[in-house]
């Protein structure tokens, strides 16, 4: 599950380098030369604990071995990663020795999802129960080796209400985090947060918000809940906004500032279904994340990966590139509601065919701009 990291310009013993980070789910990280595949070094990670055979434990939902992506700090010089037994390793980048840790920061064997770094905090979120872990945001103070502190904000008592979207912990520029959580029972009053968006603090990870659709409950029976992809964060005039979509195939526009408004069930613009006609839980709806890009322009577009095929009841796209029966990216323009200054989604483009698309990449311009992914 953890996909290589990219740094360029990396002295290693061998000479300035581009180099692919990758996690292998078999406690070991490898770097590679990113033009010639050549390893640069490699590290293995011993653990003292043994997992139990137990629930999940030990199938492709709770593997037992690295799960998470690791981070890069190019201010330090170092990538930090979670290994198995859920310490945290700080590796130099250029040799792999250990500057950092390891510091216990998740269960043993739990599932822990893309690590993110800001302001010398480390960041992931854990789903499924394994391990024993709860679900919910972890956090790790890197900045003093000798004294790392650990925030936990944990969504559920059970094993549900899992973030498992590809991104992890999603951060704003609004001093806050986010993440869609998985199926399971929605009462804050008991502490029980599933099929909701969640919106932390980064310093404390102290719960500060919350939106929640009004037919949660038919998505937790169909097994459509909203932790299958990661949400996405920008900014749009004067709001700062989280646009989210899951397996039900709609995208749920957020003022990230106040997600669901006073009641926490209203958004700012809801799409209508955009995929998975049939409602079914597997290879159907947004997987994987969601993401954006402002163009050279300043427009501001929303990208959404489909797996499957585009809802009957989608909106016309006046642009299209064939059939796409198993996958398909779809480009939305953020554009002001008529008679209104809120945001709305405006179809503009869907790909052609994709299987299982992913989360869409842009490429920033010299100019500081952003090129258009081609549809």
């Amino acid at each position: 599950m953890p996909v290589p990291v990219v740094a360029i310009g990396v002295p290693t013993l061998k000479g300035v380098r581009n180099v692919v980070y990758v996690a292998g789910s078999g406690d070991h990280v490898f770097a590679l030369d990113a033009e010639t595949g050549e390893v640069l070094w490699t590290r293995s990670f011993k653990s003292y604990v043994a997992p139990k055979n137990s629930g999940y434990q030990g199938t492709f939902l709770c593997p037992n071995g690295i799960t998470a992506t690791p981070v890069i700090d190019r201010s330090t010089g170092v990538l930090y990663v979670i290994a198995a037994d859920g310490a945290l390793y700080g590796l130099e980048l250029g040799s792999g020795k250990i500057r950092f840790g390891p510091a216990q920061f998740v269960a043993p064997f739990a599932k822990s999802w893309s690590l993110n770094l800001i302001d010398g905090v480390v960041y992931t979120t854990l789903t499924q129960g394994c391990g024993g872990g709860l679900s919910g945001f972890y956090s790790m103070d890197v900045k003093n080796p000798h004294h790392p502190s650990l925030y936990h904000l944990l969504l559920s008592t059970t094993d549900t209400a899992g973030i498992w979207g590809r991104g992890g912990p999603v951060a704003g520029k609004n001093g806050r985090i986010y993440g869609s959580t998985a199926d399971g029972n929605f009462d804050p009053l008991s502490g029980e947060y599933s099929n909701a968006v969640i919106a932390a603090s980064l310093r404390n990870l102290d719960l500060v918000d919350y939106y929640t659709p009004e037919n949660w409950r038919d998505l937790n029976h169909r097994d459509l809940d909203l932790g299958s992809a990661s949400p996405v964060w920008f900014s749009w005039k004067n709001y700062n906004l989280l646009a989210s979509g899951a397996k039900e195939g709609v995208v749920y526009l957020l003022d990230a500032d106040a997600l669901g408004d006073k009641d926490h069930q209203t958004t700012l613009f809801t799409t209508g279904r955009l995929g998975n006609d049939q409602r079914t839980f597997e290879q159907h709806g947004i997987w994987g994340g969601l993401s954006s890009c402002r163009d050279d322009e300043g427009q501001t577009w929303l990208f959404v990966p489909m797996w499957g095929p585009v809802s009957e009841a989608a909106p016309k796209f006046p642009l299209t590139n064939g059939a796409n029966p198993h996958g398909s990216i779809m480009a939305f323009k953020v554009a002001s509601g008529r008679g209104s200054n809120k945001p709305v989604l405006e179809p503009i483009w869907v790909s052609g065919d994709f299987n299982l698309p992913d989360p869409v990449f842009s490429k920033v311009n010299q100019s500081g701009g952003s090129s258009m992914p081609s549809a």
